[in-house]
């Protein structure tokens, strides 16, 4: 449905590749009204896979959603909408598939020469947010804020679960960009998948820049429920660490420690807003544009939040979510309530006190211990108080 008020207007602009010349555009949705010599911030949505293979000229016409385009104006934002050469491109530079990620690149230019552009953020859906997540965090400090809707953080676990499901008619659309190959058949196509695993093998490529991740529990294709697939894409490289790899298409070994572990050890650098749905589907409307924008724009809080589909509304998870956290990353184990964590484990508790202990690894002793958020450390009871989600933070030394 379209928005309650409408104050933009959306008008197609031309560009030409930087690398073969190649005739694209875009839809760009500005304000009304709009000052020429005013500095805007730019928010760059990617659309979702389409199936089109074939380059079209001019690129694919694109569908601007309305509600997302008046809650980008409502923050003062333009929003432009690329129209790709192919509908099936993974936004990557590809010998198969064409210049994709630098067709993005060279769109944000353009619209940085024909206006007055500030900070920049990016977004997708589906495929969309694979493309985010891979060219945001390719390119560290050129976006301030990375939305990534019903998203994949995994391309390899992706392909693997998708290719012995009633959905293995989408991998051949996956190993596009890779030339047909599997990533095991080929080290070109295993450097794809790796490239489109960016968030599970690079997350440390997000400091300084706000990551806002919509997904659901009830979504058939990006699985973030144990009952369908081992491996829950966004739980486990937001929330909880893993260590699960599908070693048979060469994923290199990894396990991951999450965004909320880099966010309690370094709250300086690392943000996320992470709405984890139980309810939700693979569906575009897993977003709340109003509530991404506001996130990017200071006026949400950072952390993992509940949310309802068809109306996502964040709300705090049913019970505080404690992050455990130690440095060395990979030293020692604490104890909460008698049952031992390690760095990276994301908890739920009850609102209560409980008794606390810790393990360091080999020789060290512990240095430090604090809480943060709604986690308060007590050394005189040797014990955590949880009113609220928040870390608890260790340092072994």
């Amino acid at each position: 449905m379209p928005p309650a008020h409408v104050n933009f207007t959306t008008s197609t602009i031309s560009y030409s590749s930087s690398v073969d010349g190649w005739n694209l555009s875009y839809e760009e949705t500005r304000p009304v009204p709009f000052n020429a010599s005013r500095t805007y911030p730019l928010a760059i949505e990617l659309h979702g896979l389409t199936g089109e293979t074939l380059p079209v000229w001019g690129g694919l016409p694109n569908y601007v959603v309305p509600t997302t385009a008046q809650a980008a104006v409502d923050v003062g934002m333009i929003l432009i909408n690329p129209c790709t050469r192919t509908g099936s491109g993974w936004y990557i530079d590809s010998n198969y598939t064409g210049p994709q990620e630098q067709d993005i690149l060279d769109a944000l230019v353009h619209e940085q020469s024909i206006r007055h552009i500030g900070a920049v953020y990016l977004f997708g859906e589906s495929m969309g947010s694979i493309g985010t997540l891979e060219i945001g965090l390719d390119h560290p400090g050129l976006f301030r804020g990375l939305g990534a809707i019903v998203s994949f953080s995994d391309f390899f676990e992706m392909f693997a679960y998708l290719n012995q499901t009633a959905y293995s008619y989408l991998t051949p659309y996956m190993l596009l960009p890779a030339g047909g190959l599997y990533p095991n058949a080929s080290s070109y196509a295993r450097g794809i998948f790796l490239h489109l695993s960016s968030l599970r093998f690079h997350p440390q490529n997000l400091s300084g820049v706000r990551l806002f991740v919509a997904n659901g529990a009830r979504d058939v294709l990006s699985s973030n429920n144990l009952s369908v697939w081992p491996y829950q894409q966004e739980n486990n490289t937001l929330v909880n660490r893993t260590c699960l790899v599908t070693r048979v298409y060469a994923e290199p070994n990894s396990c991951t420690f999450p965004l909320s572990t880099l966010a309690a050890l370094y709250p300086a650098k690392y943000s996320y807003r992470y709405i984890f749905e139980p309810n939700g589907p693979h569906d575009y409307y897993v977003m709340n544009a109003t509530d991404m924008f506001g996130y990017f724009t200071g006026t949400e809080p950072t952390g993992t939040f509940w949310g309802t589909w068809p109306i996502p509304q964040a709300r705090n998870p049913p019970q505080p979510l404690v992050v455990v956290a130690t440095r060395p990353l990979s030293c020692g184990s604490v104890s909460i309530g008698g049952h031992g964590y390690r760095t990276g484990d994301t908890v739920p508790l009850s609102v209560g006190t409980y008794p606390v202990s810790f393990a360091p690894c080999g020789s060290k002793t512990v240095f430090s211990v604090h809480g943060s958020g709604g986690v308060h450390y007590s050394s005189s009871g040797s014990s955590v108080s949880v009113s609220a989600s928040g870390a608890l933070v260790v340092k072994f030394s």
